[in-house]
């Protein structure tokens, strides 16, 4: 059996996949109803929801597969044409298990097909919930999706929930589905096999030849919609069919690098992009809302498995149904948000259940605070981005600005031993401080300044600490850093040592944030208009949560403080929103220079 799909796919053109064998009796079953569900899945889930244009869909997303598929079978030396028991591509161990005879390029559209069509619509977001319900058996949905399958597929069940690998639960969705009537068995049979080796972190040689396909296929399609002016033309890739071919083959390939670079970007730039984070989640509290709903009306099969087939496969499911919100409309200040990237090293560390994590989290923020928590695919990235409110009132916004930091430091001290120490621009600490910081400043200024930091290529001018001693401490192990790279940079040491000043006057014992560099406020026209010294920062302070410091080195130490109280006053004081801001109040540090304490 061969169907050949002639398909348009805007901004790829026309390609003319041929689907053969059991992949295609699948995929046109017509009680499965495959091709028309993948048709009304978006291949970018809820992340269309801030890409109006974001229209590929899922069944697309299957045919460019398919077509690169049948691109290395018809031009590669790969034996894709040869038939054998479909058990013997992942057990080869001479025995006769007489099975299906199947050919290396049917078992790869098999992949394609089976690893799709568990999705659900809005895809990520849906599986986060559909996994913290089966991890919870709420409503008993645990219980009987799994005696809804069979031995094998229950042992991948258990595999999947107790490591807790939510994105693919989708998998796990085709195979209850094809446990259903004993024609799939095959199928199923075929689908145990291939999420089995994808869950053994040691893919054969088929399954490895299907990632890179897959790869190329989302990279290609995907890269249209980064913020960021990338995209592949597949006809370039093609271009050479022997280089293609023989770079897909290798272990070690530098086409593939170049699309495993383009896949680590574009999950910064559009998979885990702030927004994305943002609408993911609200999409998924959409969804739990209405499977809470969906499941109060069902509750006369709550120990039936029709429950479970009707929430994986009828039409009037939430996880089927469409949903629109606008972009427009969307409730948070999209331009303004804090986004803190951990570099996973060990994962045990983190949330097992992100939505849970998301939940906990909208319980202590309140209604006007949003959050979002996305992982990367292969969990080697988990970030989590906050928002406040774009309706927020003035007379609450610093409050619950305040409330955003200290729960994402909260998570810093949570997660940072799980966590590598270096990023992508710079030490870890380093980028924290930096981000809250300059997250603090975008929320209580009158205008949105580009905060520059220069601080000597010194990254321990950046301190996360909790107590006044430790801050203390951390501060003068600065300075004498500082002393032994600079030992000629008088300024720079007086800098230092008058924030040592200001914290040494300080009670407080709780969590501080210290900056000991120098950071300019750039207005749109890229001209400074404001410089600080130093930074103390303590979110949860009820004195004050913002020390600013002006150090003055001039000959004259009882003009010191003067001076710099008039600099403050005068470049620092009128950017503050006063709206916002309950009390202001300046202080002196004697022969030094002098603070300003906003509360």
């Amino acid at each position: 059996m061969i169907t050949n799909y002639e398909y348009n796919i805007n901004g790829i053109g026309i390609i003319n996949p041929e689907i053969y064998g059991t992949a295609c009796e699948l995929l046109e079953d017509s009680n499965l109803k495959i091709i028309n569900k993948l048709k009304g899945i978006n291949q970018l889930g809820a992340i269309r929801y801030i890409h109006n244009g974001a229209h590929y869909t899922r069944f697309e997303y299957v045919l460019l597969q398919v077509m690169l598929i049948n691109f290395l079978k018809d031009h590669g030396k790969m034996g894709l044409n040869s038939k054998k028991d479909y058990w013997k591509f992942f057990v080869d161990d001479g025995t006769n298990y007489k099975k299906k005879k199947i050919t290396g390029t049917e078992l790869l559209q098999l992949t394609v097909i089976l690893g799709n069509m568990g999705y659900s619509k809005d895809t990520f977001s849906s599986n986060k919930v559909w996994y913290h319900y089966l991890k919870l058996n709420k409503a008993n949905v645990k219980t009987l999706f799994k005696n809804g399958l069979k031995k094998e597929s229950k042992k991948l069940f258990d595999v999947i929930l107790d490591t807790n690998d939510f994105q693919k639960i989708h998998w796990l969705n085709t195979l209850f589905i094809l446990s259903r009537k004993s024609e799939y068995d095959e199928c199923r049979e075929i689908c145990e096999l291939i999420l089995n080796n994808i869950l053994s972190n040691n893919p054969n040689y088929y399954i490895d030849l299907h990632t890179k396909v897959r790869r190329v296929s989302y990279i290609v399609m995907d890269s249209h919609f980064s913020h960021i002016p990338i995209s592949i033309d597949l006809k370039s890739v093609l271009f050479n069919r022997e280089l293609f071919i023989d770079e897909i083959e290798k272990k070690i390939s530098g086409l593939m690098e170049v699309f495993n670079r383009m896949n680590s970007l574009l999950e910064d730039t559009l998979y885990l992009e702030n927004n994305a984070i943002l609408i993911g989640s609200k999409r998924s509290l959409d969804l739990a809302n209405k499977l809470d709903n969906y499941l109060e009306e069902n509750r006369s099969q709550n120990n039936s498995l029709k429950l479970i087939q009707g929430i994986l496969m009828n039409e009037d499911s939430p996880f089927n149904k469409e949903e629109n919100f606008s972009y427009n409309t969307l409730p948070w200040d999209k331009d303004t948000t804090l986004s803190i990237t951990y570099f996973v090293k060990d994962r045990k560390g983190f949330p097992e259940d992100i939505f849970k994590e998301e939940l906990d989290k909208i319980n202590y923020l309140g209604s006007k605070c949003h959050i979002g928590i996305g992982f990367s695919p292969d969990y080697l990235k988990y970030r989590t981005v906050y928002a406040l409110d774009k309706k927020i009132s003035n007379n609450i916004k610093v409050k619950n600005c305040l409330k955003i930091i200290y729960n994402a430091l909260g998570d810093y001290f949570r997660f940072k031993r799980f966590a590598k120490s270096e990023v992508n621009n710079g030490e870890f600490t380093e980028v924290v401080t930096k981000k809250v910081i300059t997250y603090l400043f975008r929320n209580i200024l009158k205008e949105d300044y580009f905060c520059e930091f220069n601080y000597e290529g010194l990254s321990d001018a950046l301190i996360i600490s909790n107590g006044n001693t430790n801050a203390v401490k951390k501060v003068e192990e600065h300075l004498s850093q500082f002393k032994r790279r600079f030992p000629e940079n008088k300024d720079g040491m007086h800098e230092i040592f008058t924030v040592i000043k200001a914290l040494e006057k300080i009670t407080y014992r709780g969590l501080y944030v210290i900056y000991t560099g120098s950071l300019k406020f750039i207005d749109e026209n890229k001209q400074s208009v404001c410089e600080l010294d130093g930074i103390i920062f303590t979110p949860y302070n009820r004195d004050f949560f913002l020390k600013v410091v002006e150090a003055k080195r001039i000959s004259n130490k009882h003009q010191r403080s003067k001076v710099a109280l008039d600099q403050l006053n005068e470049k620092f004081t009128p950017l503050i929103n006063v709206e916002i801001i309950e009390n202001i109040k300046t202080n002196e540090i004697n022969s030094y220079g002098a603070e300003i304490s906003i509360t």
